[in-house]
């Protein structure tokens, strides 16, 4: 159980880091280091792992990533005492949440492996005992690479992990209080006992408010996508549909009139894709997507117009069919590509299109490979002489226009970038970010794009991002 404990925690942690932090490419290194480093520490060295110092950290740990779990902290009163503490952890950025994530899953695993060190048997019984710490950690793996997509709508395993986590430092923990003077043993036992079934609950609750109050909950290889409703869809004119990936609004829906049919969020008529859409019109367009999310963009669609979708997640599909109305309402021709936009790309011949959108992210984060130099040679052998390619670079944590500029520049192209913030009480246009790279001749002959607009400059020291290189480091906030 041990074993299995720190491979569920392993591979939960990762998936929580990758699909719900940020979306950088081997960050899955990091956990698997600090899990191999745990286990090496404890089998080559045990004395450096210490029960009086590990088991009150794991004890924080394990209390750290329930919190960071829970989806309504953001609603908590702390006491006074606790607050300035629990404000920062509500607060974390991108950078504060992976190290904090990435030290807990170091301490239980140390807890974990240290323990297992702990039962080491005589020498004649380690083949057994070795085979039994193997097959736990291929249980742990199983549970959470098989097991769980089958049987969960959330990310439920990291939740179980925590409480088997939980469950083992108390059998730890037991004889030692057990030992103690009568009267005082059954005090210990008691609050330990109490202390693990209130964290057992805790987790319990957790797991039911992580799909509560959605429409839809589902998840795949991809990811979980959720559908959460918003407001009264009979006297609320604001109500609406939200598609949610990981923790990230990747779109929505009004559900009346006349705001059903109006691209919205992101892709307002005011903001840089918006823009896009309007000088290209006049005549039949063919404009490529990548990444549907819940298809705001085909609302742009004209009667002429063909608007070819590359996805590479079913779910999001059929969610957007399903849920949403986008899809069916448009009058333009709806074409769908499944699999990975740039890779679809580059095995066709030229598109021609008239405005290329890239908006395909994985939690909060573009993956890199669609904003490399060689991505860019790509969209623009797609794309008319005069067509525009429009980035959705709106984010929390990292600096995309560097990016933009060193790939605009190495295709010959120049950027600009589009910041749109609505006014505060505006529940339709959500603050975004764009930018459009396109041909100087399409730059001076589209004075209509020219308001608001910002030219990317080559940044000091930054080195253009090829697929062969890509720092993340370089861009964070």
């Amino acid at each position: 159980m041990l074993s299995a404990c720190a491979s569920v925690l392993l591979l939960a942690v990762t998936t929580h880091l990758t699909q719900d932090i940020a979306a950088i490419p081997f960050l899955w290194i990091l956990p698997l280091s600090l899990y191999l480093l745990s286990f090496i520490v404890c089998f080559e060295a045990p004395r450096f792992y210490r029960r009086a110092i590990f088991l009150p950290l794991v004890a924080v740990a394990l209390l750290f990533m329930a919190y960071e779990l829970w989806p309504y902290r953001q609603n908590l009163t702390p006491p006074g005492f606790l607050l300035p503490a629990l404000l920062y952890f509500q607060n974390l950025s991108m950078r504060g949440s992976i190290i904090l994530f990435s030290v807990a899953l170091f301490i239980c695993c140390m807890v974990c492996h240290g323990e297992l060190v702990r039962t080491k048997p005589h020498p004649r019984y380690l083949t057994r005992f070795y085979v039994a710490v193997s097959l736990g950690g291929v249980c742990g793996g199983l549970f959470v690479g098989l097991l769980s997509p089958s049987i969960f709508r959330a990310y439920d395993e990291f939740p179980v992990g925590l409480a088997l986590c939980g469950l083992l430092v108390f059998r730890v923990v037991f004889p030692s209080a057990w030992r103690l003077p009568s009267f005082w043993k059954f005090i210990a036992t008691g609050a330990l006992a109490a202390a693990v079934c209130s964290y057992v609950a805790f987790l319990v609750v957790v797991m039911q408010e992580m799909t509560a109050g959605y429409r839809v909950a589902e998840r795949n290889f991809y990811g979980q996508l959720k559908v959460r409703e918003e407001g009264d869809q009979k006297t609320d004119a604001f109500a609406c549909l939200q598609l949610i990936h990981g923790t990230i609004n990747h779109g929505e829906q009004f559900v009346r009139e006349p705001l059903r049919h109006q691209p919205v969020t992101y892709f307002c008529p005011d903001s840089g894709v918006g823009r896009a859409m309007r000088v290209s019109q006049g005549h039949a367009r063919r404009i490529g997507m990548l990444g549907l999310g819940c298809g705001t963009l085909v609302a742009y669609g004209q009667p002429g117009d063909t608007v070819r979708i590359y996805e590479i997640n079913p779910l999001v599909v059929e969610l957007a069919n399903r849920e949403f109305s986008y899809l069916r309402d448009t009058p333009a021709k709806v074409e769908i590509a499944m699999g990975d936009g740039r890779l679809n790309l580059e095995a066709e011949v030229s598109q021609q299109f008239d405005v290329l959108v890239m908006d395909a992210f994985s939690g909060d984060s573009v993956p890199v490979h669609l904003i490399t130099r060689e991505a860019f040679q790509t969209y623009f052998r797609h794309l008319k002489p005069d067509g525009i390619l429009a980035v959705n670079i709106t984010n929390n944590y990292l600096d995309l226009e560097p990016v933009m500029e060193g790939a605009a520049a190495a295709v010959n192209k120049v950027a600009y970038s589009y910041f749109f913030e609505g006014p505060p009480e505006d529940e339709v246009c959500f603050t975004s970010s764009w930018a459009l790279i396109m041909d100087r001749r399409t730059w001076d002959a589209q004075p209509a794009l020219h308001e608001n607009a910002k030219r990317l400059l080559p940044a000091p020291k930054f080195r253009t991002w090829t697929d062969d290189f890509s720092n993340m480091l370089s861009i964070l906030r």
